[in-house]
Parts: structure tokens; C-alpha cells; sequence
């Protein structure tokens, strides 16, 4: 058994309260739809909850490309916490303020590497599109 991403989503706002619980609001479908270009988002949240039945030591690898301002430079890096009883993680990524600046994708590559193990890869996209687009395509 290894690591695996067992759900993923972008939201505009979320965070894991005491006791583990995963508290979202503004959860987007397929795509984040906008009035127009370039529209700002007061926040741009990404949460993945990653399995882990062995507790292996596990470092994560986070990168997010996409249409918007400012860009999400670089790569974040860290280690998942392993908490006694529990066999699971909760990852939030919050970026704030985004502006998008046109329609496109949103990608997340999370990149997870337990010790000992093979790593997982895992890719995650969400389309960015205004009204008018959407309604010309009917």
C-alpha cells in the first residue's frame, strides 16, 4: 500500500478545523466562471486529502499553473504531518489575491513521495471561463 490522493477540489475558501474537519465554502464544478476579464478572485484555494495506511514519512511536491496574475512562481514544498490514529492528511493551498487574466486552465501537480516507496503523481485541473464565452457556446 502507498500514498493516494483520495479527493481534491478548488474552493474559494477552506480550512481544516480542530478534530480534522474539512470546513469549504465556494466550491467550483468543472470550471470558475467570471462576468468578464480580468477578474479578481479574493481567494484561489486548492484541498486534497491524501491517504496514507502505512504513516510513512511522506514529502509532497505542490505546483499550480494557470491564466493569473501573480503567478504561483516556483514549487511548495513540505511534509505531511502524521497524526496518531489517523491513516490521513488534509493539504490546503491558499492563494490570495488572484487575478485571472483570461480563459484557460487551472492545473495542480502534486507530486507525493513516501519514504521507502514509489512517488504518486497527480495532476488536477479546473477551466477558467467568462459568461459570454459559455453562452456562445450554448
Amino acid at each position: 500500500m502507498t500514498v493516494s490522493v483520495r479527493y481534491a477540489f478548488f474552493c474559494e475558501d477552506v480550512r481544516t478545523e480542530v478534530g480534522g474537519k474539512t470546513m469549504a465554502a465556494g466550491l467550483w464544478g468543472a470550471a470558475i466562471v467570471v462576468p468578464e476579464f480580468a477578474a479578481v478572485l479574493r481567494t484561489l484555494c486548492f484541498h486534497a486529502y491524501v491517504d496514507n495506511p502505512t504513516r510513512a514519512v511522506t514529502t509532497f511536491e505542490m505546483t499550480m499553473t494557470g491564466p493569473m496574475e501573480p503567478k504561483a512562481e516556483g514549487v511548495f514544498k513540505g511534509q505531511l504531518p502524521i497524526d496518531l490514529g489517523k491513516t490521513g492528511t488534509n493539504l490546503n493551498f491558499i492563494f490570495g489575491p488572484v487575478k485571472l487574466t483570461g480563459p484557460g486552465e487551472i492545473a495542480v501537480a502534486l507530486v507525493l513521495q513516501p519514504a521507502g516507496l514509489a512517488a504518486v503523481e497527480a495532476k488536477f485541473t479546473i477551466g477558467v471561463i467568462d459568461i459570454a464565452t459559455l453562452k456562445a457556446k450554448g
